[in-house]
């Protein structure tokens, strides 16, 4: 697989090697718990391969998954709410 044509990040990201201990069953229960108190979720779909570009460009830029496409969509409704939104059709 080659580079991304955006960000430019190659296969040399998708490895994250992050070692975690495990987390007891009560912790996950409490972290469920918040994240359902605290968040929503929204399912994205996107074509096959495309996810693991988008986890590259993240991990490129130093950031998780959820916070670059959070940032993303922010960055993109600031933008169409300045005007700058493209004309959809209706």
């Amino acid at each position: 697989m080659g580079k991304h044509p955006v960000c430019g990040s190659g296969p040399e990201h998708s490895e994250r090697g992050i070692g975690m201990s495990p987390i007891s069953k009560a912790q996950q229960k409490a972290v469920a718990k918040y994240n359902a108190k605290n968040y929503d979720r929204i399912e994205v779909k996107v074509p096959k391969g495309k996810k693991e570009a988008i986890q590259n460009c993240a991990l490129a830029a130093g950031e998780s998954l959820n916070v670059y496409v959070s940032t993303a969509i922010d960055e993109r409704m600031e933008r169409d709410k300045d005007g700058d939104a493209p004309a959809q059709d209706a």
